[in-house]
């Protein structure tokens, strides 16, 4: 095993205190985040691994505004059997870091879904003297990209000066933590695209507000979100989530009443406790009529 376990807790702690008193297990699941993201683009494989999603957003472009929980990746490379993929990625990642698979108590096999080729994989972070830290990696396999991916050299979560102080209690737990890979990234437009397909076909949950705040985000960075999300990529994102009947039905529910939708995304926000910066309820608001209008008039066409 790679770190010490107690060593991570420890200085999860402390790095939550330097954040301003976040809740400890959310720091902890970033620490290990960022751990598997090192294992993951150390190995030969990661050539074909791009980095996606708003774990990338905050590690890769903007900085911590909120924690994440989990990593989406997309298989660039040719086809490869999923089982395949599991052993030399997964399993070398989950040896150099004593990780193990997480069982869902009612079936007695790895807890995992498919859907559409995207494989969830469900981790366990070796035990400490906190609550079991569960890790999620999602890999899309069958994923078509409007826009080319680059290396982008990942964040530090913190201003050198306190990393130095960190780095100084803790070693290499807090050292590596402090020195993410340079990995495969998702262009803005494409994290984009992906959102609104995500805020179109998904399943309501408190996270899906998640993707209304890093479309926001997005958005005002590139001037508008048509520049953000261009239609045409947004539209053929969407006609491959549609082929799936579970989207396809999530779909027919949201674009029913879409304001709605979004005004309940919009209300959620406030509800989740990753966030260490958002915008305010009316900017959020704003960008949600703004968004509303820019699906009907240029995604679904309805007026």
């Amino acid at each position: 095993m790679k770190y010490d376990t107690n060593t991570v807790r420890r200085f999860s702690e402390s790095l939550a205190a330097a954040y301003g008193n976040l809740p400890v297990a959310l720091v902890e699941k970033d620490v290990w985040i960022t751990y598997l993201l090192q294992e993951i683009y150390s190995l030969p494989e990661s050539k074909f691994l791009a980095f996606k999603g708003g774990t990338c957003l905050v590690k890769a472009y903007y900085g911590y505004y909120r924690f994440s929980e989990d990593i989406d990746l997309t298989w660039t490379g040719s086809k490869i059997p999923e089982h395949e993929f599991r052993r030399k990625v997964l399993g070398s990642v989950m040896r150099e870091l004593g990780l193990e698979w997480y069982r869902d108590d009612k079936v007695n096999d790895i807890a995992g879904t498919q859907s559409g080729r995207v494989m969830n994989y469900f981790l366990l972070a070796p035990k400490t003297g906190g609550p079991p830290v569960k890790l999620k990696v999602t890999v899309a396999f069958n994923e078509k990209l409007a826009f080319e991916p680059k290396l982008i050299k990942l964040k530090p979560s913190l201003p050198s000066e306190q990393q130095a102080e960190l780095n100084a209690l803790f070693g290499k737990t807090a050292e590596e933590y402090f020195a993410p890979p340079t990995v495969l990234c998702y262009s803005l437009q494409e994290i984009a695209c992906e959102k609104i397909r995500a805020i179109l076909t998904r399943k309501r949950q408190l996270t899906r507000s998640r993707d209304i705040v890093d479309l926001h985000a997005i958005s005002s960075h590139l001037g508008g979100l048509t520049e953000a999300a261009p239609p045409e990529a947004v539209k053929a994102k969407l006609a491959s989530a549609l082929k799936i009947p579970a989207y396809k039905k999530e779909y027919d529910r949201t674009t029913q009443n879409l304001m709605k939708h979004l005004e309940e995304l919009v209300a959620q926000v406030k509800l989740d406790p990753v966030f260490i910066e958002k915008p305010g309820p009316a900017e959020l608001s704003r960008f949600a009529k703004e968004l509303n209008e820019y699906i009907a008039r240029k995604i679904i066409n309805t007026r």
